[in-house]
Order: structure tokens, then sequence, then C-alpha cells
């Protein structure tokens, strides 16, 4: 089993808790800080992009189709179980909450199933309309554009990678920006080709290996750091908001904070150990789980009257404690349900 990288994974548990932060909305609070952190939803892509590309880069498949297709289900399979329970509560609450606050009887609370509620568990809602909890139509997208993104990403020529990825990611940036629009076909265009940006991280790694790895590594370090942390700063105070920067500034920043990072060129490569595995497994179950846990505040918040800050703590602490035990309960189950094969 290959190691991960510990920068990558801690990384990735703080690109969860800024998305979490954005979405502080959510619960009617307003005026806060990391509004325009949902910026890290495209840092997702980009590890996503590079993994897969690093992933086909020295495979020769007899069927790129079908192993698309195979790996495609491989790598989301892991994450149904979350994506069923977190559906399943958001539709129940809100047929609950129908009741509770609108008068809605037994019947309409199963009608209000005959919906879309088919279709956010098959997580292929964001093909026409929005899921029900709002953060899975990133996988939901994902799910639909993955294939596709894997069976370029076998082709074998590096350079015809790099031209298709290069104007692929001129030419939409270039017509719609680096937003946060999620409509169709923004939706779907906007994963496709921030998975093409980290391949295009990826090729560029390789290529340039030598070159990069010449450098003094303190400079590379303190470079990694600084494009990392940038961003992170400009989005606490919100100011691509303010006019004061761009998000297209934001994503260089991903770009070289990742070309850096995740080949490990830099000190942070040193990073490494079982708890920041843990932190970058955990960055998934929270991703799914928080909006579900920021409903429940919410309703909790009106009922008694909780200030914005108890309203972020108990958000926060929640969706830590929860995603962990949610976490510990899955692999629990996988690991029994693979000790119960026959060898």
């Amino acid at each position: 089993m290959k190691q991960r990288s510990g920068n990558v994974d801690c990384a990735r548990f703080l690109a969860a808790m800024l998305i979490m932060a954005h979405h502080i909305y959510h619960m009617g609070v307003k005026g806060y800080p990391f509004h325009e952190a949902w910026i890290y939803v495209e840092f997702f892509l980009l590890i996503t992009g590079y993994y897969t590309a690093k992933h086909y880069s020295d495979r020769m498949v007899e069927n790129p189709s079908k192993d698309a297709l195979q790996y495609t289900i491989m790598k989301f399979k892991p994450l149904i179980p979350y994506t069923l329970i977190v559906t399943i509560l958001g539709w129940c609450t809100q047929g609950i909450l129908g009741i509770i606050n609108e008068g809605w009887k037994w019947k309409d609370f199963v009608i209000n199933f005959m919906g879309d509620f088919s279709f956010d568990l098959l997580l292929i809602t964001e093909s026409y309309g929005h899921p029900l909890i709002a953060p899975l139509w990133y996988l939901s997208g994902l799910v639909i554009m993955f294939p596709l993104f894997a069976l370029l990403a076998q082709i074998r020529n590096r350079y015809t990678k790099i031209l298709i990825s290069i104007f692929s990611i001129l030419m939409y940036y270039g017509w719609a920006g680096v937003t946060k629009n999620r409509d169709f076909p923004h939706n779907m265009l906007r994963i496709f080709v921030g998975m093409l940006l980290g391949l295009l991280i990826y090729e560029i790694s390789e290529i340039c290996r030598n070159q990069i790895s010449a450098k003094p590594k303190l400079l590379l370090t303190v470079v990694e750091l600084f494009a990392f942390g940038y961003p992170v700063i400009c989005c606490f105070r919100n100011f691509s908001e303010k006019g004061y920067t761009t998000t297209r500034l934001y994503l260089l920043c991903f770009v070289v904070s990742l070309l850096l990072c995740v080949p490990g060129f830099t000190h942070t490569a040193k990073i490494k150990g079982k708890f920041f595995t843990y932190l970058g497994k955990l960055s998934m179950p929270i991703f799914i789980i928080h909006w579900y846990i920021g409903t429940l505040v919410s309703v909790f918040a009106e009922k008694f009257g909780w200030s914005g800050s108890i309203r972020i703590t108990t958000y926060y602490t929640a969706t830590l404690v929860i995603s962990m035990l949610l976490m510990y309960v899955v692999n629990s189950w996988n690991r029994g349900n693979d000790s119960g094969r026959e060898p």
C-alpha cells in the first residue's frame, strides 16, 4: 500500500473546514469571515485530477472505457454509506419540518419522497437540478463527469493531454470566469475543467521534476506556504468580494502550491503519520455531512434563540464529532464485511 502524503492530507482537512465556513450562511449568520471559501471546491478538484493522472501515468489497459467505469466505481463506492445516510436524513428532516411548521399530513410526508429523492440517492440529480443536501452537487457532478475524465487521462501522449488541458482551461475560465456558479452546464464544465487543471499540474511536475528539484528546498517551501496561505488570508477577509483581489489569483495560488506540495518538492513532504492520514480521510465525511448539521443547528437556533457564536461553535463541534463517529462505524462495518468473506 502506498504511503499517503501527510501535507496533502492536512491541506484536504483545512479545505473541508474552509468550505464549512463558507456555508455558515445556511444557519442565518451574516457578516462572517471566509464567505468566499467556496473556491476550495476547486482545490479538491485539482487534487482529484492530479491523482487520477498519476494513477494512469504508468498503466496500460486493454479496454480504456471499461477501466474508466471500474475506476469510477472503485473511487466513489467508499463514499456511498455517507451519501445514503445524509440524503435519507435530509429528506426525512424536510418531511418532519413540513409536518411541524407547514401543516403537512402524513400523506404529504410520503409524497415528499416522490420527487428527487431517488435521484439524490443515485447521485445524478446534478444532471438536471440540485440535490437537497447542497454540497452533494460536487459528488453528483463528479460521478457523472469522472468516467470521461478518466478516459482522457489514459491518453498515452503526455503533450496531447497538456494541449487539451490548456485549451479547455483557458477557454472555460475565459468564458465563465472562476465563479461558484453551479447551474447547468457550468456545474459539469466547472468540475471537468478543475480536474483538467489537476492533470496539468501532474504533467508539468513530471516534465519539470529535475529543474524544480534542483532549486533550494527551503525556497520552494517558502513559495509553497505563501501560495497556500495567501488565499486563506484573503478568504478570511473576503477580499475578492471587496474587489481587492480575484478568485483567478486564488486558483493560480492553488496551482503553485500543489505543484510543489503534492510531488514532494518541499520540506512539507516530511509531514507524515497516522494522525495526518486520519485528518485527510475525515475531510470527505465532513464535506458530506456538514450541510445537514447546519440544517439542524438552524432549526434549534431559531427555536431557542441562539446567538451567531453559539450556532457556529455547535456547527463545527457537532460536524467533527458526528463525522468521526460515522467514519468509525463505516470503517468497522467494512472491516467486518471483509473479514466475513471467504479467502
